[in-house]
């Protein structure tokens, strides 16, 4: 599914054809982003850029699409670029690539959790040692999954702030470096990759509290 509508999209490469900041504005109108809401531009990014997608609410897919059309535009415009095309275009894709898996993890949800069944008033012996063994496990796989999960979010805490620092760094360049369409690029594929393995995260705290839930219910 999302390759077919990553391939719809590039029917808008040929608005190549248009200035790219008018092509980028036509872009969004026709991808019914409001007006007032700008389509992140790698080279010209603000502090708040990522408040275009995390303020979408409904309107996400909308917006990626736009980013998207916005990506194929700035791939046909790059001239004069020397030995840094390669570099850009490959951020490029990779940025339009994590903006499609971004939009498939927000619509991603933590799953109902099965209902319980009622524990025997009586045990036989073997049934009592099949429980045992249960709740061993359930324990063990408990304790894993919560090192890895903590590890997680400790990788993420650390990898979330270099983001703020590049940012900083990125905004404290001159409006024309030429580095800053690259670095850009980079920021935005890095904000992109943190943003679903958080969501990751998300779930696999939610599955951690069912197996602490259950590994209770066991002992």
């Amino acid at each position: 599914m999302a390759l077919i509508r990553t391939r719809c999209r590039k029917l808008l490469s040929l608005l190549a054809l248009v200035p790219l900041v008018a092509a980028s504005a036509l872009a969004a109108a026709q991808s019914g982003v409001p007006s007032n809401v700008s389509v992140p531009d790698p080279a010209a990014l603000t502090a708040d850029w990522w408040l275009y997608f995390t303020s979408a609410g409904d309107a996400l897919e909308e917006r990626v699409d736009a980013l998207q059309a916005q990506l194929d535009v700035l791939a046909a415009s790059l001239t004069e670029v020397g030995d840094r095309e390669d570099r850009l275009r490959g951020l490029i894709v990779e940025v339009g690539d994590l903006a499609e898996r971004y939009l498939d993890a927000s619509a991603r949800e933590v799953p109902p959790a099965p209902p319980s069944v009622p524990a025997p008033e009586n045990y036989s012996v073997a049934s009592f040692l099949t429980l045992a063994g249960a709740t061993r496990e359930a324990v063990f796989d408990r304790d894993l999954e919560r090192e890895d999960v903590e590890r997680t979010a400790r990788v993420l805490a650390t990898s979330a702030k270099r983001i703020e620092d590049a940012k900083a760094a990125y905004l404290a360049l001159e409006a024309t470096a030429p580095e800053r369409l690259e670095r850009g690029l980079e920021l935005m594929r890095q904000r992109f990759v943190q943003s679903i393995n958080e969501v990751d995260l998300k779930l696999r705290r939610a599955a951690l509290e069912r197996a602490t839930a259950r590994a209770e219910r066991l002992t």
